[in-house]
């Protein structure tokens, strides 16, 4: 087992170079929270179906810490936005799943 949690550890990174417009188009997206009570975003949500808190909790420093450098406005001083259901339907997130041919199955013709 201590070879699993070595790998863990080491894990590969990529660059990304963003200009300004990017990062607040990426800070924006991660700010999006969800109904009833706004207290998670679409990010937070994703990351609870597929298991991976401490990855979006380590990206969101990294994107507070970049904005922080560049001058954007984080946490109070940025924009608030909401997904609002258009109708009595609840929203959650779920992974698509994809046919043999590589198209999702939400795709198919019904005839």
């Amino acid at each position: 087992m201590a070879k699993s949690s070595s790998k863990k550890k080491q894990r590969k990174t990529y660059d990304l170079r963003l200009n300004m417009f990017e990062l607040v188009h990426i800070r924006d997206m991660f700010s999006v929270v969800l109904p009833p009570d706004l207290t998670k975003t679409i990010s937070q949500s994703l990351c609870e179906v597929e298991e991976r808190q401490s990855d979006e909790t380590a990206l969101w420093a990294k994107i507070v810490g970049l904005c922080l450098r560049a001058g954007i406005p984080v946490g109070d001083d940025a924009p608030s936005y909401i997904i609002a259901p258009s109708g009595p339907q609840p929203l959650s997130v779920f992974q698509l799943e994809a046919n043999e041919e590589g198209e999702d199955s939400s795709s198919q013709d019904d005839g």
